[in-house]
């Protein structure tokens, strides 16, 4: 994620000073030419942080796979740790 953000913190000025596309994060073409994908993420600012937004969730969808069966084993040795037996009293 920091390395995409650092992507376009260096792409962005480039395509400013030589008026160009590079990574296809700055204006598109006309409208005719782009998809509707690109039109529904709204104008040049606006669609770099949606972008950044989706990467994000993207990230933790592919993650979810590895993360949730650790949470499941350390709840279940939390719970094994805290549960004691009964034991009988003799009196």
């Amino acid at each position: 994620m920091i390395v995409s953000a650092a992507f376009v913190a260096v792409v962005v000025p480039v395509n400013h000073g030589l008026g160009a596309d590079y990574g296809f994060i700055g204006n598109p073409a006309a409208e005719t030419e782009v998809p509707p994908f690109i039109l529904m993420l709204g104008p040049w600012p606006q669609r770099a942080i949606i972008l950044l937004a989706i990467a994000a969730v993207g990230f933790v969808i592919v993650l979810l796979p590895w993360r949730i069966p650790s949470v499941r084993a350390a709840l279940a040795e939390t719970k094994m740790r805290a549960w004691k037996p009964k034991t009988p009293r003799y009196e």
